[in-house]
């Protein structure tokens, strides 16, 4: 997760979702859900409009406290 943070904020997406995928497969993982929301953003900013979609529904059905933000994302795109 660090190390995506980065890439991100440079806009390399392709190599922060990477990251963020490696959270993502550890559901036990504190920072699962921030990299849930983080991959959203990267599809989004890839222009995989649907992958996007597809993790933020699962945010939002999840009820946590990423589910607002994920609503937004959502509404935007």
């Amino acid at each position: 997760y660090e190390n995506a943070i980065p890439l991100f904020k440079e806009s390399k997406y392709a190599s922060a979702l990477l990251y963020f995928q490696s959270v993502i497969a550890d559901t036990d993982n504190p920072k699962y859900w921030d990299a849930m929301y983080y991959s959203a953003l990267c599809h989004k900013n890839m222009n995989n409009k649907q992958k996007a979609i597809i993790v933020i529904q699962k945010i939002i059905d999840a009820k946590v406290a990423q589910s607002s933000q994920a609503q937004q994302l959502l509404e935007e795109l």
